[in-house]
């Protein structure tokens, strides 16, 4: 809870800092109409609730039912925001998404390091 609190802080200060050291002329950034004129139906609020609940429940209990439901919300949302338009772009995203993990697993030493300090509900000690 101290190193919560602590970077807590220091977002907040960096936050204000940045805010009062900005440039005088920077041009005024407006919102498209549909962010701004957002309504919620019902649908949004019963999501809005239930993912507060999941989200609590993982911060308290570190359950790994509530874990996997994270993974699956954001492997989703993943999979949901990425259009392909043909067959060979998939196959170079996952030809490239390959090298990259076989880099990062076997040619350097970060996987270790985060298996071993990452605090998971799979993780054995």
């Amino acid at each position: 809870w101290i190193r919560r609190t602590l970077w807590l802080l220091q977002f907040k200060l960096k936050v204000f800092k940045s805010e009062q050291t900005a440039p005088p002329n920077v041009p005024n950034v407006r919102l498209p109409s549909e962010i701004v004129n957002y309504e919620f139906d019902t649908k949004n609020l019963v999501c809005l609730v239930l993912s507060s609940v999941v989200g609590v429940w993982y911060l308290l209990k570190k359950h790994w039912i509530a874990n996997n439901l994270f993974g699956l919300a954001f492997a989703l949302n993943g999979v949901e925001l990425l259009h392909l338009n043909n067959v060979s772009t998939g196959c170079i995203l996952l030809g490239g998404l390959f090298v990259y993990d076989v880099f990062w697993v076997f040619g350097t030493n970060v996987m270790v390091t985060v298996a071993k300090s990452f605090e998971a509900p799979i993780k054995r000690k």
